[in-house]
Protein backbone atom coordinates (compact mmCIF):
# COMPACT_ATOMS: atom_id res chain seq x y z
CA UNK A 1 0.00 0.00 0.00
CA UNK A 2 2.82 2.45 0.84
CA UNK A 3 4.43 2.01 -2.57
CA UNK A 4 1.19 2.73 -4.40
CA UNK A 5 0.58 5.90 -2.41
CA UNK A 6 4.10 7.10 -3.19
CA UNK A 7 3.62 6.38 -6.91
CA UNK A 8 0.35 8.30 -6.94
CA UNK A 9 1.95 11.22 -5.10
CA UNK A 10 4.74 11.41 -7.70
CA UNK A 11 2.27 11.36 -10.59
CA UNK A 12 0.04 14.02 -9.00
CA UNK A 13 3.10 16.16 -8.20
CA UNK A 14 4.30 15.97 -11.79
CA UNK A 15 0.88 16.85 -13.13
CA UNK A 16 0.63 19.80 -10.75
CA UNK A 17 4.03 21.07 -11.88
CA UNK A 18 2.97 20.84 -15.52
CA UNK A 19 -0.32 22.63 -14.89
CA UNK A 20 1.42 25.38 -12.90
CA UNK A 21 4.11 26.02 -15.51
CA UNK A 22 1.53 26.04 -18.31
CA UNK A 23 -0.67 28.46 -16.37
CA UNK A 24 2.24 30.82 -15.74
CA UNK A 25 3.51 30.70 -19.33
CA UNK A 26 0.16 30.99 -21.09
CA UNK A 27 -2.02 33.08 -18.78
CA UNK A 28 -0.01 35.20 -16.36
CA UNK A 29 2.93 36.13 -18.63
CA UNK A 30 0.80 37.61 -21.46
CA UNK A 31 -1.41 39.41 -18.94
CA UNK A 32 1.65 40.88 -17.24
CA UNK A 33 2.93 41.96 -20.66
CA UNK A 34 -0.28 43.86 -21.32
CA UNK A 35 -0.04 45.77 -18.05
CA UNK A 36 3.63 46.71 -18.22
CA UNK A 37 3.50 47.39 -21.99
CA UNK A 38 6.72 45.81 -23.17
CA UNK A 39 9.08 46.62 -20.29
CA UNK A 40 11.90 44.04 -20.12
CA UNK A 41 12.16 42.73 -16.56
CA UNK A 42 15.17 40.48 -17.25
CA UNK A 43 17.67 43.14 -16.10
CA UNK A 44 15.64 44.29 -13.11
CA UNK A 45 17.28 43.72 -9.73
CA UNK A 46 17.19 45.13 -6.22
CA UNK A 47 20.32 45.84 -4.17
CA UNK A 48 19.67 44.59 -0.64
CA UNK A 49 23.00 45.59 0.86
CA UNK A 50 25.81 47.74 -0.53
CA UNK A 51 28.81 45.53 -1.27
CA UNK A 52 32.34 45.96 0.00
CA UNK A 53 34.08 44.95 -3.24
CA UNK A 54 33.68 46.32 -6.72
CA UNK A 55 31.51 44.00 -8.71
CA UNK A 56 29.04 44.13 -11.57
CA UNK A 57 26.32 45.58 -9.31
CA UNK A 58 28.40 47.71 -6.95
CA UNK A 59 26.92 51.15 -6.23
CA UNK A 60 29.66 53.51 -5.19
CA UNK A 61 28.67 56.23 -2.74
CA UNK A 62 32.23 57.64 -2.35
CA UNK A 63 32.69 59.50 -5.64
Amino acid sequence: MKGNVLDIAIVVGGAFASITSSLLANVFAPTKGLFISGVDLADLFLVLKIGVQDGPYFISTCQ
